[in-house]
C-alpha cells in the first residue's frame, strides 16, 4: 500500500502544472504556444526513447 504522499504526486503535479501552462499560453499566444509545446513534447519523446534504448 502506498502512503498518502505517493498517492498525491500526480494530483499535485497537475495542480501546479496546469496554471503554469495556462499562463504560458496567455503570455505567448496560442499559435506560438502550440509550436513550443509540440517541440518540447518531441524533445521529451526523443529523450525517453534514448533512455529506453
Amino acid at each position: 500500500m502506498q502512503n498518502l504522499k505517493d498517492q498525491n504526486k500526480l494530483s499535485l503535479a497537475a495542480l501546479t502544472g496546469t496554471p503554469l501552462l495556462i499562463i504560458f499560453v496567455l503570455e505567448v499566444g496560442l499559435s506560438d504556444a502550440k509550436s513550443t509545446i509540440d517541440y518540447i513534447t518531441t524533445a521529451g519523446l526523443v529523450v525517453l526513447a534514448g533512455r529506453v534504448a
